[in-house]
């Protein structure tokens, strides 16, 4: 196995404007409605890190992790930060869900809005 190669299933597609940085993306097609306990093969893909993009000239960040990590009763947060704010308090937005359509579909608005210049 070749090191940094993930072997799992695949990230989800996401349509990213021009203007954004992927600062990392580990979104993948790991179902949440299979995590039921431990033993779940990708329960890893479900961490606090999934993905941070950013657009420097907006001044924003979007930032998406589950919480509380490893956990088979978490969630998908979203949210969506002032760049220039120390310690993201409080996000400009924040969607919750277990839904991986529902977080791309969020994900994806912010991210055009945000490009557009009306967040």
């Amino acid at each position: 196995m070749k090191r940094g190669v993930h072997i799992g299933p695949p990230l989800v597609p996401l349509r990213i404007p021009s203007g954004w940085l992927i600062s990392f993306n580990q979104f993948t097609e790991a179902n949440p409605d299979l995590f039921i306990d431990d033993d779940y093969k990708y329960k890893w893909d479900f961490n606090e890190d999934i993905f941070q993009f950013k657009n420097s000239f907006r001044k924003r960040i979007l930032d998406l992790s589950w919480r509380p990590a490893f956990n088979p009763n978490g969630e998908y947060i979203l949210v969506l930060v002032d760049a220039n704010t120390l310690f993201w308090n409080p996000p400009l937005s924040e969607f919750r869900s277990r839904d991986i359509s529902k977080i791309v579909e969020m994900t994806e608005f912010w991210l055009l809005e945000v490009s557009n210049g009306n967040l």
